[in-house]
C-alpha cells in the first residue's frame, strides 16, 4: 500500500490552521462578483444598505462577465480593506426610500438627493441637492446586485484626478497608497460593497 502523499497533509493543514473560513469567504465573494446582475430597478434598492467591504468592478467588454475579472476584483478589495478602515470609509450607509430619495451617511457628513437608473443598465445616477430642491450636481456609478448585496463603484482614474486637486487628500499617505494600487489596473471602478440592513 502506498504511503500518503504530502498533498493529503497539505490539504489537512489548510483545515487545521483556521484558513477554511477565509477560503470559503473568498470563494463566496468571487462567486457573488461573477453572478451579480444589473437587472434590478431602483425600487429593488429601497431600504438601508450598510458598508461591507471595498467594492471593485471593471468596465470592459468581457471583464465583468468572466470569473478571472471577479477573482481579480476580490483580490483588489482585500488589498484595499485596511486603507478604507484607516480613512473611516467603513462607516457608510445608503438609504433609499420609495420615492427614490437617497441619503448617504458617512463619517464626514450626510449627502442627500434622488437616485435613478440610466438607460445604460449598469449605471445609477445620484443627483445631489441641498435644502431638498437645489441641485448641486450628479455622479454616475456602476451598480450590480446579487441578492442582498449591492456593489456601487465609480471610475477610479476620474475619482483620483479629482481628489488629487484637494491638498489635504493629495498629501494623505493612505490616499497615495490606494491610488498606487489602483494605478496598476485599467478600466477599474472603486466604491463600496454593501449589504441590506
Amino acid at each position: 500500500m502506498a504511503a500518503p502523499t504530502s498533498h493529503a497533509t497539505d490539504f489537512k493543514d489548510i483545515f487545521n490552521k483556521g484558513n477554511l473560513g477565509q477560503i470559503i469567504s473568498n470563494i463566496g465573494q468571487t462567486v457573488a462578483n461573477a453572478t451579480a446582475t444589473t437587472n434590478f430597478t431602483v425600487d429593488d434598492l429601497v431600504g438601508t444598505w450598510k458598508y461591507k467591504s471595498p467594492g471593485i468592478s471593471f468596465r470592459g467588454e468581457s471583464t465583468l462577465a468572466n470569473i478571472g475579472g471577479a477573482a481579480a476584483a476580490t483580490a483588489i478589495e482585500e488589498k484595499l480593506a485596511p486603507y478604507y478602515k484607516r480613512s473611516r470609509m467603513t462607516n457608510i450607509t445608503l438609504t433609499v426610500d420609495k420615492s427614490h430619495n437617497f441619503a448617504i451617511k458617512t463619517a464626514y457628513g450626510t449627502f442627500k438627493g434622488t437616485v435613478e437608473k440610466s438607460s445604460q443598465d449598469d449605471i445609477l445616477v445620484f443627483k445631489f441637492n441641498i435644502l431638498g430642491t437645489v441641485s448641486i450636481g450628479h455622479i454616475n456609478a456602476m451598480a450590480t446586485k446579487s441578492g442582498n448585496q449591492l456593489n456601487i463603484t465609480f471610475d477610479a482614474s476620474r475619482l483620483i484626478k479629482i481628489l488629487k486637486k484637494l491638498p489635504k487628500v493629495a498629501s494623505n499617505t493612505t490616499f497615495s497608497t490606494v491610488a498606487s494600487i489602483l494605478d496598476n489596473y485599467d478600466n477599474i471602478y472603486i466604491g463600496f460593497r454593501m449589504t441590506r440592513k
